[in-house]
């Protein structure tokens, strides 16, 4: 590393190179001014670089003729460059920067740079710009850094040797700062609406800009957020600080949080020095979309200058004129789109500053040009509500659009729909808002939690005359009782026209708000429940309507409804509620009298008018929202929708007296489970036989053969050993397979988020080509392959605690990284290896987990090995689903073990795996039933368990 002198630039930079000048908050000044002051020695020199803090002094005119700046990011005076034909811009997504750096069509020669001093083994760090600047230090031909005390030492992809710079020089001066962006009540807005779409646990990316960086301050009181983006500013530094972002939910790099650059005030770069838990990476890396996508819910928030009512976002253009660049978004939108659970989200203010001009346009003007097409946009929010676009017609997303547009421009959108052909005539009336500006109450989007169904599952929102197609759906599905409850006769169509009567109401008078189910695997959102008020003329009184979808009734949404209703009511100066009631349709008439309702024979029809005072209506709400303790802002504790399988076929697996796996102890617990799933709202599993391909993905086919044979034979036990079987033998075991798939598909599609499949006979002694203990086909092996081949899961761990080793389990997986397998069981007891000598007596390695245990053991011994070692060992091995092998032999007193655990054991145990689920998995967790032989010792700990799993 040779110190530069001013003689060198005209070796350094030859003539015809190209030079990359490092960027953001890392401009070499001091190197910059060196090699412009010996500009006049050198020739036909190319400058590239992103966004740059500070002046340019490289673009003026006196330096012309020797230097040309071609761009990926465009500052003011960049851009004016630019419409001065004096410097070029290259659209380009930074994570293909680095790409062309290393390639043949942008190859740097030489790059520029600032890094922080060396320490005593000659290691600098790029600091707070890694970037695109790594890759142009990695191609370059030659690299002269600035050595900046300023600079902060970061960790990650930032290090740089000195051997690997060939010139330095020392330039020690505080970096640029940016000014942070002021919030103002627009933003906050946007914010609100933004915090509704960002679940808890999800991981930012947050994009340059000022209502990027101003919104999500909105996310101060959500909890366990993580970050992977690429500039690292204060806002997200604020989110780190007051404890919304701690990084333990990222099922990628948990723990920390990733950036490729950071600008930002002094505490930006103050917070970064020497912080362990931030890690830098290059641009190529932190920006590709396959990286991205590896974390689960990742949310992408970028900005956009205008969006037209298709939905095609525009960015760094206006007609023929360039701003700003492509920069992240596009990557990230990318990335986002890909994770599981994953939320693109474009955010911008409706209108310009002084509401002169909509930002969201009915057509595009000429030499626009479009950075993300209509095709990729998800999420649109302004402080007028979201456009959730995915999916949806070009009717539907300009109905959407106009919807969240300004009210003062949405009639001349509508217009502009109408010319295109785009929306049909009968849609005659603009978009209105529940919320007028000089309105205190009102409601665009807010997340619900519903008995067991979970804040995420369902959400609250006016409907939008592009719900045409939504309402008619919904009044599809309904019964023909419900059609009549409704309208009054059996009504039996819903034509595009009248539906668009009931979605296309004047919000500002009257009001219709619907409550959607979130879809499952990122598809369309599916009105549930509808609550309407037509105002009378007198404006103190107004009739209400409500109809719930057949298979969402006792959830608690006509209440919702009705008290949103009251609220927004009140606020207009609305006192009173009136409804007529059919007779049979008690239902609602206790719903109403529950809310203090009068109720009298209607003069009209054959039912009844009930009258109800709103603010009695308010008063009864806030006692009833205590008493069962939901928010309807979604922020109370996650819960979750569970499947269960018990099926009197396992029944038939009859293998005659003297065995303790009897019919009698599946019956025993299937009469518990039954009450005890209708209590808690379980979703029943069909179940179904697995086929001879499934099975063999674990099993040999010799051995499938040998178990056919043998069960076809009436043997009284398979001839691999000591399993007793029947003539139904072969035909429940399969099904005990199947049951296990059909959990595994429900919950990798997110119809469901956890599942106990009692069945029998158990499964994890069956090895791939031996039947053992009381196992024929290896129950939990078979769904963990099935979860890989079908699903695509990577990574998939299994817990047993059953009171013998998984021996078989353990077979199939040993080999396989894939798997985790962590068994705890007592040691000295079946089954054996050879007949001698036990399985799982050692530790096991790779991804085996053993821990033989003495018999007495129980709570203090089993659970901190799955609150210790094993949540340990899930810090590197990060598993995308959890499966138990649910044996519940290790209760105290069963005939066949002498483990001491209690039901509320069984249940600690439940909710530490859950932990882990929770973690890393996205909540997906199935339990297979294995032992448990004490039949109401068996009902009582499955039960807790089982309860357990409804728990966030």
């Amino acid at each position: 590393m040779n110190e530069l002198k001013p003689t060198d630039w005209p070796r350094i930079v030859r003539p015809g190179a190209r030079v990359f000048i490092g960027s953001g908050a890392g401009v070499p000044r001091k190197l910059i001014d060196g090699m412009l002051a010996a500009g006049d020695r050198l020739r036909d020199v190319e400058l590239v670089h992103i966004h740059t803090l500070g002046a340019t002094p490289w673009i003026e005119k006196k330096y012309a003729a020797q230097f040309r700046t071609n761009t990926f990011f465009m500052t003011p005076e960049v851009g004016q460059a630019v419409i001065e034909g004096r410097a070029d811009y290259t659209p380009c997504s930074l994570s293909e920067v680095p790409k062309l750096f290393k390639s043949t069509i942008l190859p740097v020669d030489v790059a520029l740079v600032t890094v922080s001093p060396p320490d005593e083994n000659g290691n600098m760090t790029l600091g707070v710009s890694v970037d695109v600047v790594r890759a142009a230090v990695d191609s370059a031909r030659i690299v002269v850094a600035q050595i900046n005390r300023h600079m902060p030492r970061t960790n990650g992809g930032a290090t740089i040797h000195a051997a690997d710079v060939q010139y330095f020089l020392e330039g020690h001066m505080p970096l640029p700062v940016l000014e942070r962006p002021e919030n103002d009540a627009v933003r906050s807005r946007i914010g609100g609406y933004l915090a509704e779409l960002v679940e808890d646990g999800s991981t930012l990316q947050v994009g340059i800009g000022h209502t990027p960086q101003t919104v999500i301050a909105s996310l101060a009181g959500h909890q366990r957020l993580g970050i992977h983006t690429g500039m690292l500013s204060d806002a997200l530094i604020d989110l780190i600080k007051c404890g919304a972002v701690d990084n333990s939910r990222k099922h990628f790099q948990a723990g920390t949080t990733i950036a490729s650059h950071a600008i930002g005030s002094r505490a930006v770069y103050d917070f970064v020095n020497e912080n362990p838990e931030v890690s830098f990476h290059s641009s190529g890396w932190v920006n590709d979309p396959s990286v991205i996508a590896l974390n689960h819910k990742m949310v992408a928030v970028n900005g956009a200058r205008l969006i037209d009512i298709t939905g095609q976002v525009v960015r760094d253009s206006a007609g023929h004129q360039y701003y700003g660049g492509i920069g992240a978004q596009i990557d990230f939108l990318r990335g986002a789109t890909a994770s599981p659970g994953g939320r693109p989200v474009y955010v911008l203010p409706s209108t310009n500053s002084d509401q002169t001009e909509s930002r969201i346009v009915a057509g595009l003007t000429e030499g626009t040009s479009v950075a993300t097409g209509r095709t990729d946009v998800q999420y649109i929010v302004t402080e007028y509500g979201v456009a959730a676009l995915r999916g949806l017609s070009i009717r539907d997303r300009a109905l959407e659009m106009i919807q969240i547009a300004h009210p003062k421009f949405r009639e001349e959108l509508l217009r502009g729909a109408h010319a295109r052909g785009w929306i049909p005539k009968f849609v005659s009336l603009a978009p209105t808002s529940v919320k007028p500006d000089d309105m205190t109450s009102g409601v665009e989007f807010q997340r619900l939690v519903l008995g067991k169904d979970g804040a995420r599952n369902f959400f609250l929102r006016p409907l939008h005359p592009s719900d045409i197609r939504r309402l008619q759906q919904f009044f599809y599905s309904h019964s023909e009782e419900t059609v009549r409850w409704r309208y009054g006769y059996l009504r039996e169509n819903m034509p595009a026209d009248s539906a668009y009567e009931l979605v296309g109401v004047d919000q500002t008078r009257d009001l219709a708000l619907g409550i959607f189910e979130e879809a499952h695997a990122g598809g369309a959102p599916e009105l549930r429940s509808v609550g309407r008020f037509y105002q009378d003329d007198d404006g103190k009184s107004a009739e209400i309507a409500f109809v719930v979808h057949d298979e969402r009734r006792r959830m608690g949404m006509a209440s919702i409804l009705l008290e949103q209703l009251a609220d927004i009511a009140s606020a207009r100066g609305i006192e009173r509620f009136w409804a007529e009631v059919m007779t049979g349709n008690r239902p609602m008439r206790q719903l109403f009298e529950k809310y203090g309702a009068t109720s009298k024979r209607s003069q009209d029809t054959d039912g009844f008018v009930c009258t109800m005072e709103v603010a009695k209506i308010l008063e009864l709400a806030k006692l009833f929202q205590s008493e069962r303790g939901e928010k309807l802002n979604g922020d109370a504790a996650p819960s979750y929708r569970v499947g269960w399988f018990w099926s009197e076929s396992c029944l038939k697996h009859d293998t005659g007296p003297g065995q303790v796996e009897t019919p009698e102890r599946y019956q025993v617990l299937g009469d518990r489970l039954r009450g005890l799933a209708e209590t808690l709202d379980a979703v029943p599993l069909r179940g179904r036989e697995a086929t001879r391909a499934e099975l063999l993905r674990c099993h040999a086919a010799h051995y499938l053969d040998i178990v056919h044979i043998d069960v076809e034979n009436l043997a009284d036990q398979l001839r691999t050993g000591d399993t007793p079987i029947c003539p139904e033998s072969e035909r429940v075991a399969k099904l005990a397979v199947g049951a296990g798939l059909e959990a595994v598909d429900r919950v990798m599609t997110n119809e469901i988020n956890r599942a106990f499949v009692a069945v029998r006979p158990p499964g994890h002694h069956a090895t791939p080509d031996r039947g053992m203990g009381f196992c024929v086909y290896n129950n939990i092996a078979l769904m963990a392959r099935h979860a890989q081949e079908v699903h695509g899961v990577k990574r998939v761990l299994i817990v047993d605690w059953d009171v013998h080793h998984g021996n078989g389990t353990q077979d199939i997986f040993s080999a396989d990284p894939s798997v985790f397998c962590f068994s705890s069981h007592q040691q000295g007891i079946f089954p054996f290896s050879g007949g001698a000598e036990e399985t799982g007596a050692g530790p096991g390695r790779g991804t085996v987990m053993n821990f033989p245990l003495p018999e007495g053991s129980g709570r203090d011994e089993i659970l901190p090995l799955i609150t210790g070692p094993l949540t340990d060992a899930m810090e590197s091995f990060q598993p995308d689903l959890v499966l138990i092998s649910a044996g519940f032999d290790a209760r105290i007193d069963d005939p066949v073990g002498d483990f001491t655990l209690s039901d509320e054991d069984f249940a600690d145990l439940t909710r530490a795996v859950s932990a882990i689920s929770e973690r890393w998995a996205g909540g997906r967790m199935i339990s297979v039933l294995e032992g448990g032989y004490n039949p109401e010792g068996l009902a009582s700990a499955a039960a807790a368990h089982f309860e357990a799993l409804f728990e966030g």
